[in-house]
């Protein structure tokens, strides 16, 4: 369970990091962009 999050997390970064769904200029989402890296930071630490 814990292996497909980390999994979800990763691929929504690597979207956002090719600019592919979210534009990382707008404050909002580079907070969310973030939020994710701090959250897979932390579910690889576990």
């Amino acid at each position: 369970m814990l292996a497909s999050v980390v999994h979800l997390l990763v691929i929504a970064k690597f979207l956002v990091d090719e600019d592919l769904v979210l534009d990382v200029s707008v404050p909002a989402v580079r907070d969310f962009v973030a939020h994710l890296d701090d959250r897979i930071a932390l579910l690889k630490s576990t």
